[in-house]
């Protein structure tokens, strides 16, 4: 080899080696590039992950898909072309069964286990051929009564003057037959409606029913629905004595002065040794038509109207028109009282056309009777064997900072044994094993209000709902919900929407004795307008 060539070889060996060099440089560069790569990222995805793992995973109730389990309810159903509703609950099945003013002849009934999701209508009683009545099918209502169903309505007869019959069957949702095809069981020789059977303690019953305006004519012309009681036959289908006059319209809210007015709807409850006897008022067709309530120590009175009616009644803000005709049955794990009533479907063109709505109702501890109603918002589906609402109690719309100081003043030197009902007006309902260790109420540095409830157990909490006042702006900016070391952003409560007011909500169960409640006020000199709170608790 030439030294011209042993030169050139030299140099190329020498740029080989050079890129070899670089190359591996360059290769260490991109492997330490990646690798520091991979550990940002495996840092910045574990921030992610304890972000996630410290949010509730909180879903609004419109979000939550259909056929999963029911923690919330909305007025009004979806049954409508109705009116009257009753429900009632089959004794073996558990099943419930909604039936109504809803057909020409007979009534229609629409079943449902929760009282939240209901089947398709079906027929629960038809008109038999050859039968004493025509038309005007109305006001079922049922009683379980020697281990059968008893349907006592309201049907015309050939004549056209309205009587009262009953028809039986051994299933709450029917069929029911007639037990006197022939004739009507009540004919007292004038026009009754509406008849509702209520059994008392020592076995006797009781039938209350309206003489219908029709033709019951006072002085001066008027016409005027009444309503009555009697005592019924051991086997319901006879009276005992004579029918005692109960009601008549004759406080303001009922207009006594109109040449037509009305006292209708009957139906008896007893609690604490007294018998309340809760009726409708007005015309059905009217937005005035309301439910009121009287009081009495015997189940044919004298009874005493309340002072507080109507208590449940017209909304005409929130677009809720003719609340009425009205029947109670209890959550399906008995520890609440609901109440059925009609709506008009079209509140602007009030109407024969109602809708089913559902709602609770109580006893207050000074012997009040209490509607939470209407509503057309989402609210805390009727308790069961899955879930039910721990907590249920009512703020009255007043300044939180004030409410604190209230606090103070009721709990006195033992603030931890106070409960819930101190703080709460006790219109709503509490389950009565559910203590309360603390309620506290502060406003923060930054002028947010902090709630925070304690529990004396831990219980495995699952959904929230919160209602603002449907009459003014609530002045709620967003809110808050911590439990444990979980937090979620609830968002605002459409307070300025008066048809949907609430902010409810569920979320992954979480085992905790404290819930915290996290305020923003859009004017922290203003009052806060929270109406309400409810949490609820997954049991299975």
């Amino acid at each position: 080899m030439n030294k011209k060539l042993k030169n050139i070889s030299l140099r190329i060996v020498f740029v080989v080696l050079i890129m070899f060099l670089v190359s591996c440089n360059s290769q260490t560069n991109n492997e330490k590039e990646n690798l520091e790569g991979q550990e940002n990222s495996i840092e910045i995805e574990g921030e992610d992950n304890m972000e996630a793992n410290n949010e509730l995973n909180f879903v609004l109730a419109k979000d939550i898909p259909k056929g999963e389990e029911a923690f919330f309810y909305s007025n009004p159903s979806r049954i409508n072309g109705i009116g009257d509703p009753f429900i009632i609950r089959d004794y073996k099945t558990g099943v419930y069964t909604a039936i109504a003013t809803s057909a020409s002849i007979g009534f229609y009934g629409w079943d449902s286990e929760d009282l939240v999701n209901w089947g398709s209508k079906h027929w629960v009683y038809q008109r038999p051929e050859n039968t004493w009545s025509t038309d005007s099918y109305w006001a079922p209502e049922v009683v379980f009564y020697n281990d059968a169903y008893y349907m006592f309505y309201t049907a015309r007869d050939k004549s056209g003057r309205l009587l009262i019959s009953v028809a039986k069957s051994d299933s709450a949702a029917g069929p029911y037959e007639d037990v006197s095809p022939e004739k009507p069981v009540f004919d007292f020789g004038y026009a009754i409606i509406d008849a509702s059977v209520f059994v008392d303690d020592d076995g006797r019953a009781y039938m209350y029913y309206a003489k219908d305006v029709s033709e019951n004519i006072i002085m001066n012309g008027k016409h005027v629905s009444q309503i009555y009681g009697v005592e019924l036959s051991e086997d319901l289908l006879s009276i005992k004595g004579e029918p005692v006059l109960l009601t008549s319209p004759d406080s303001a809210w009922e207009n006594p002065q109109e040449s037509w007015s009305w006292n209708e709807g009957p139906i008896v409850l007893k609690h604490n040794n007294e018998y309340y006897l809760a009726y409708s008022a007005n015309m059905f067709e009217s937005p005035a038509y309301s439910v009121g309530y009287a009081k009495s120590a015997n189940p044919l009175g004298p009874y005493e109207k309340a002072q507080e009616n109507p208590i449940l009644a017209t909304k005409q803000l929130e677009g809720i028109s003719g609340s009425g005709h009205h029947s109670y049955f209890n959550s399906p794990d008995g520890t609440e009282l609901f109440t059925a009533y009609h709506t008009h479907t079209v509140p602007q063109k009030p109407s024969g056309n109602r809708q089913l709505a559902i709602d609770r109702a109580l006893y207050t501890e000074d012997g009040k009777f209490v509607v939470n109603g209407p509503t057309e918002s989402y609210l805390p589906a009727p308790a069961n064997d899955k879930q039910r609402v721990l907590l249920g109690s009512e703020i009255s719309d007043i300044q939180l900072s004030e409410a604190a100081t209230a606090l103070s003043e009721a709990s006195g030197d033992d603030a931890s044994s106070l409960e819930l009902a101190k703080l709460f007006d006790g219109i709503l309902s509490i389950h009565p094993d559910q203590k309360v260790n603390d309620v506290n109420i502060q406003t923060e540095a930054d002028g947010n209000i902090e709630i925070k409830i304690t529990l004396q157990e831990e219980h495995n909490l699952a959904a929230i709902c919160l209602v603002s006042s449907s009459q003014k702006d609530n002045n709620i900016a967003n809110i808050s919900l911590k439990i444990n070391d979980k937090v979620s952003n609830l968002g605002e409560l459409e307070g300025t929407n008066p048809r949907n007011h609430t902010l409810a909500g569920k979320f992954d169960p979480i085992t905790s004795n404290e819930i915290v409640l996290i305020i923003e006020p859009k004017d922290a000199s203003s009052p806060i307008s929270l109406s309400e709170i409810y949490i609820s608790e997954k049991l299975n």
